[in-house]
């Protein structure tokens, strides 16, 4: 085939533009390839009758006049196609049934297809038959069936020369049968062959096939030779031009670095098999002399040191890049001059910019990734020469370059993790500095470099002393790559070396977090949280830690307007205090002195503002929102309550357009005071200004806070509309969503009944939370504000349990550490009488709130119609305040219970706090008290819950308080029984009602009580058998003494309750009796 002449690219390019007068201006032995095409062109009926076409033809039978061939193809038109064709088909008939596939490639032997004195007429036959019929000869198959023979490639670029819109198709189908054979193969090499024949005969569809190959991961060996030729073609043509000649270099970098990840495996391991196999029957030998030859071009003449230019920087980056991935990804083994040409690129010196900066990181992770390339001592020196000239001259280098990130950082990071042992580390950073993934450091090809960093160039100490005098990263944020200041400080406080070596770190830290801005860079939490753990924590009691930040550095930071920095300080101090609290008894067994942030200082933080400004800001703060919320939900949970949780998410704020018929009153602190000191006499002012208020965002109200909350107690004036009450409680809450600390002192001194005297402070608070209910009385018929009152009473009473604790904890810690002597019995002692009386402080504090709001919810005597009205209200605020507090802790239910409260409220507690229930597990308890009065509270209680919960358990303790008062008939005293079974047979009517099923004993019980009082009665008067009682219930007795007129008195009236108690009972039984019917 060697001796066969090719189709020519003009030829092609000719007939496949059907571009006539360039077809007329070739030599016949240029269109010889491409007469069957021409021939059946100037004879067949023409589809174009148009006049050029007519024109064009005539020229075409010109071209072909003179030309002997031409007579031969004219006769092999005259040929009958038809019968042709049918006997054809018969033919293949017959051979498919004698032969069988063939799965795989096999040569077949034909004298026709060998002999090259027949080849012309071959072609020229191939060519019409196939034209005249292509449902029986397909291009695609022809193309298959041709590489079997000798010759194949040949007639095949001779048909599609004929054929020329078939060539993309033929190339997709001969790409996509490939076999997924490496080189080598014969079915393989002949494909390629054929493949690389028409990309000859037409260039332009080169890459194009190229292309194929690497989509469909087949014939690389072809995809490579495509490139090197294309890279020749182009390299001729920009000759002289001073451009470097990268197309190879490009093409398999976006290989190796592409997003495909399949094209990348099948590249990377036909490398690893090619360099099994001699370099003469692979292509991956003329690839690596290509990339070799390019890579030489860019070296600096010259002795070492070399100076690499600007132009050149760019370039030398993509071949340093390209060699790690081939060695990375593919495994290549360098050869001796590819190594010695790689170290020479990696040790220059670059001029200062930016792609300077990325050279010599490269460069950098090169020689750690791939330490063989120092295994001789020239390289060795070489290459450590080069690192103390980065060493020396980096800070200027930097400087001169004008990036915010360095080199220099990358040092100091790569010898932080050499003192450390991190190969690991070093590993991950190298890979994603070189962008490959899953770059192996062994710690045993490690050593050169090792020493060289922590030998030659970087002690621990001088690692750390340098990193501190370097500048903060400005603008700290995502935006900013690469290795970084922060990183360097980071892993340096991890390994503890600032505190080994006396090195002070504080200031660093607190000017880089005070430059951080949004979005937060994911280096900035790690730094804090191990800054913390630095300065607290210590691992022997000889350890030193580093310095925290002063309280005067904390403060001056909320004085700026910038809320990234204020928020870090805020999460430093968070940890700080609860790294502090977690290791108390370290602190204190050691002796350290670590200290405290004042409660002063950490009050006028605005913690709540800042965190809602991460909450909004999520996607700017990464994870830094929820670990700030579990810090606070930790050490200050009355800051975290949910309803105001929920009250920020679904607050309403009234429309501004809703205020347009409002009188037109400007909106400053100025107008709010004098509209309040001018309440309520004139009130109209007062409301249109809170109103205008409410439309306002939480922020803006803050200018308005203390006036607003300083004037809340004229609210509670007689006169005082609804409308602006229930305005300013919206106003408040918008306001306790930004600063609640704050807000809550200033409504508790304000509401408060001594306005004159000093102020309580949140301490003040936090240690008597009761304080909150020891306000104006006209509070608790203000339903409005009663409401915000009993929110700050349950962040108070938060506060107080948080603050115990803490309090607790620390002194647990202390004593422990004092007592460690006495032995684990006497520690255990007194954790377990701390924990009791702590447990009872609290359980004290927060029943006697629940007592003075149930004394609230009583009715006065004067109090109007008006006034009940706003009493239902406030007993629905006390309910479902009572309902919380009883799911929280249903110990302290049991404990009001006990304690017991006005029995007229059991109707209303038992019918709004849905809770209630949770009395039914200790009533037993209670009815078996030996006080008199706490036993009929309990009767009392059994009966309204009976009604309301009508369960079986109900009906169990029902008829254990009907057994109790069976018992205590004839236990109890003849002066207590009236009195108790006055207040309790009452409510056996309720239990009868609730649990038909107890009549029976109810009114067995009945009749005993009433035989017990017709006996008492009896002895005073014996001819009382009928029972004569007056109106009052009082049997009208002479001679007796005032204490048996009382007893009397007492025992009438008892049998009265029980008459009515037995009529009610009888009345809900037939009416029961009677829905049943």
């Amino acid at each position: 085939m060697a001796t066969l002449s090719a189709v020519p690219p003009d030829t092609f390019e000719s007939i496949q533009n059907v571009n006539i007068d360039q077809l007329s201006s070739l030599s016949e032995a240029a269109i010889r390839s491409i007469l069957p095409c021409l021939v059946r062109m100037s004879l067949c009926h023409p589809l174009d009758t148009s006049e050029k076409w007519t024109k064009e033809r005539k020229k075409i039978l010109k071209c072909l006049s003179g030309i002997e061939v031409v007579n031969s193809l004219v006769g092999l038109l005259s040929i009958d196609f038809h019968a042709l064709e049918l006997d054809a088909k018969k033919e293949q008939q017959m051979r498919h049934m004698k032969e069988s596939p063939k799965g795989e490639f096999y040569h077949k032997n034909s004298e026709l297809f060998e002999g090259e004195v027949y080849l012309d007429e071959v072609s020229d036959v191939l060519c019409i038959a196939q034209a005249e019929l292509p449902g029986l000869l397909p291009v695609t198959e022809v193309a298959e069936i041709l590489l079997h023979v000798e010759n194949g490639p040949w007639l095949l670029s001779r048909l599609i020369a004929n054929v020329p819109d078939t060539f993309h198709e033929v190339c997709v189908s001969l790409v996509t049968r490939s076999e997924l054979i490496e080189e080598g193969d014969v079915g393989v090499q002949r494909r390629t062959d054929t493949l690389k024949v028409l990309c000859d005969m037409c260039p332009a569809q080169a890459l194009i096939v190229r292309q194929l190959c690497v989509d469909n991961c087949k014939l690389p060996g072809l995809a490579i030779s495509l490139t090197l030729q294309h890279s020749r073609m182009r390299g001729v043509k920009q000759r002289g031009q001073g451009e470097p000649l990268n197309e190879v270099v490009a093409f398999v970098s976006g290989l190796l670095f592409g997003n495909d990840e399949e094209v990348r495996k099948w590249f990377a391991q036909y490398v690893k098999m090619s360099q099994k196999k001699p370099d003469s029957e692979t292509m991956l030998h003329p690839l690596r002399q290509e990339i070799l030859g390019q890579l030489m071009k860019l070296l600096p003449s010259g002795p070492a040191p070399c100076t690499l230019s600007d132009e050149k920087v760019v370039h030398s980056c993509v071949f340093i890049r390209l060699y790690c991935a081939l060695k990375g990804l593919a495994n290549l083994r360098l050869k001796d001059d590819e190594i010695e040409a790689l170290v020479s690129l990696v040790t220059c010196r670059p001029s200062p910019s930016a792609s300077g900066i990325r050279f010599i990181c490269l460069s950098l992770c090169t020689l750690l990734a791939f330490p063989y390339l120092i295994s001789s001592l020239e390289n060795e020196r070489q290459a450590a020469d080069w690192i103390k000239w980065l060493v020396q001259d980096g800070i200027r280098f930097e400087r001169m370059s004008g990036g915010k990130a360095s080199f220099g950082e990358m040092l100091l990071l790569f010898a932080i993790y050499f003192h450390t042992n991190q190969n690991a580390l070093i590993a991950r950073l190298v890979g994603s500095t070189l962008g490959i993934q899953g770059v192996l450091v062994k710690a045993n090809s490690l050593t050169k470099m090792r020493s060289i960093f922590t030998q030659e160039i970087f002690t621990e100490q001088v690692v750390a002393t340098h990193a501190v005098r370097v500048p903060v990263t400005i603008d700290l944020s995502t935006s900013v790559q690469g290795c970084l200041p922060a990183n360097c400080v980071h892993q340096l406080i991890e390994s503890r070396a600032f505190s080994k070596h006396k090195v002070p770190v504080k200031n660093w830290i607190y000017k880089q977090l005070c430059e951080c801005t949004t979005p937060l860079h994911p280096i900035v939490q790690p730094l804090i949280k191990t800054f913390v753990d630095s300065v607290v924590v210590a691992n022997s009691r000889t350890d030193l830690c580093n310095e925290p930040i002063t309280e005067s550095e904390v403060e001056r930071v909320f004085v700026s307007c910038d809320l990234t920095p204020q928020l870090l300080i805020l999460y430093y101090v968070l940890l700080y205090q609860d790294v502090r609290t977690t290791h108390m008894k370290q602190i204190i067994q050691w002796e350290r002195n670590v200290p405290c942030y004042s409660q002063q200082l950490l009050s006028t933080l605005p913690m709540k503002s800042l965190l809602q400004h991460a909450q909004e800001n999520q996607h700017l703060y990464a994870d830094l929102f929820p670990s700030m919320l579990k810090l606070l939900v930790s050490h200050y949970p009355h800051l975290c309550l949910v309803e105001d949780w929920l009250d920020e998410s679904i607050v309403e704020t009234m429309p501004p357009s809703a205020l347009v018929s409002l009188p037109d009153y400007p909106c400053t602190p100025e107008n709010l005071s004098e509209a309040f000191e001018q309440h309520p006499e004139e009130s109209s002012r007062l409301l249109v200004l809170l109103l205008q208020l409410s439309v306002l965002s939480p922020h803006d109200l803050l200018p308005y806070v203390n006036i607003f909350t300083s004037n809340l107690h004229k609210l509670l004036e007689p006169n005082t509309a609804r409308r602006i009450q229930d305005t300013a409680k919206t106003v408040w809450l918008k306001c306790h969503t930004i600063c609640p600390a704050t807000v809550r002192v200033k409504t508790v001194n304000s509401l408060s009944r001594r306005p004159l005297l000093s102020a309580f402070s949140e301490d003040d608070i936090t240690l008597d939370p009761l304080i909150v209910l020891r306000c104006d009385p006209r509070l608790f018929r203000c339903p409005p504000l009663m409401e915000v009152n009993l929110r700050i009473l349950e962040g108070f009473l938060q506060a107080s349990r948080s603050y115990l604790a803490a309090q607790m904890k620390m002194q647990s810690s202390s004593e422990k550490t004092e007592a460690r002597a006495a032995g684990n019995q006497a520690n255990k002692a007194a954790s377990s009488a701390q924990e009791e009386l702590k447990t009872a402080l609290i359980a004290a504090q927060e029943s006697a709130a629940v007592q003075i709001l149930l004394e609230a919810c009583l009715p006065k005597p004067q109090e109007n119609e008006f006034l009940l009205s706003n009493l239902r209200e406030v007993r629905c605020l006390v309910c479902i305040r009572l309902h919380q507090m009883f799911i929280a802790d249903p110990t302290l239910a049991k404990l009001v219970h006990f304690q017991g409260y006005a029995s007229e409220l059991l109707p209303v507690l038992v019918a709004g706090i849905p809770s209630m229930h949770i009395c039914m597990d200790f009533i037993s308890e209670l009815l078996s008290q030996p006080h008199t009065q706490k036993r009929v509270f309990a009767i009392e209680l059994v009966s309204y819950l009976s009604v309301q919960y009508a369960l079986p358990k109900s009906l169990g303790i029902a008829r254990l308080a009907v057994n109790v008062m069976s018992t205590l008939i004839r236990v109890l005293p003849s002066k207590e029984r009236a009195d108790f079974f006055t207040a309790t047979v009452p409510a056996v009517a309720r239990i009868a009602r609730a649990f038909p099923p107890l009549c029976d004993d109810i009114v067995s019980l009945l009749l005993q009580i009433g035989q017990i009082c017709r006996s008492h009665l009896a002895s005073f008067n014996n001819s009382c058998s009928s029972l004569d009682v007056d109106n009052s219930g009082f049997l009208p007795m002479k001679g007796e003494s005032s204490t048996g007129i009382s007893d009397l008195s007492k025992y009438s009236q008892l049998l009265r309750v029980v008459y009515k108690t037995f009529e009610e009972i009888c009345q809900s039984t037939t009416l029961l009796k009677q829905m049943m019917h």
